[in-house]
């Protein structure tokens, strides 16, 4: 199955305060600077991941759950500096307090919640699950695998887009997509067809014919970001 680095992420921030609100951007970069600028000061950063028992899901929920708060704002904030000495030892750093608080759904009823993952959210209704996401700072959709969930994606952000007037905190939106939705892409220099595309050319990119619906829910997700102002 294809690896989270393959996929192609898309990011859309929320916020009922203008001054707070971002335009969408098409690469999810750093969170951490979002919440904790000093990571000194514990903060709960509430993550919601779904099918976390899929390969894709396990992975994110699993990376997400061990990350500290603001630590990747803390390393640019000290530059090239963070890359060339050890990171101090810190006990804040083991203090799971200070952790992305995971919750997520699952793709099998009967599977077990991983270690990782404080709650499986169960829900009978699109209204149940809009109040867990509604609970949430960052939500975290992947389409790459799993039945459906194309659908459930561009559901959840057009519907946390429509609660804009109701939001009173910052979310981060981001929708974790499969590389095939660049499968038909024409090449940037014919006579160089192994010239690597960069993240400035995601306008050109082009399905694979049975990922139509997957570009759609990218395309969603960077419009509506980019309406938020």
């Amino acid at each position: 199955p294809p690896t989270a680095e393959a996929c192609t992420d898309f990011l859309c921030s929320f916020s009922a305060n203008p001054k707070n609100r971002r335009k969408g951007v098409t690469r999810a970069r750093c969170h951490g600077n979002q919440f904790c600028r000093n990571t000194a000061k514990k903060i709960m950063v509430r993550v919601f991941v779904n099918h976390v028992d899929s390969y894709t899901g396990r992975e994110l929920s699993k990376v997400l759950a061990g990350s500290v708060v603001g630590a990747i704002a803390e390393e640019k904030e000290n530059g090239d500096e963070a890359d060339s000495k050890p990171p101090p030892a810190s006990d804040q750093a083991d203090d799971s307090s200070n952790r992305y608080q995971v919750v997520g759904t699952v793709r099998e009823e009967d599977a077990e919640c991983p270690g990782w993952v404080q709650e499986i959210v169960q829900t009978s209704s699109r209204d149940e699950l809009l109040a867990v996401l509604m609970s949430c700072d960052i939500i975290v959709y992947h389409i790459v695998d799993g039945a459906g969930q194309v659908e459930e994606a561009s559901w959840a952000i057009q519907v946390l887009h429509d609660q804009l007037s109701v939001i009173s905190s910052q979310k981060v939106f981001v929708c974790v997509s499969s590389v095939l939705t660049w499968a038909r892409s024409k090449p940037l220099d014919p006579e160089e067809p192994d010239i690597a595309f960069t993240e400035e050319d995601y306008r050109r990119r082009r399905p694979h014919p049975n990922f139509k619906e997957h570009i759609s829910a990218e395309k969603l997700t960077i419009k509506l970001g980019k309406t938020v102002t």
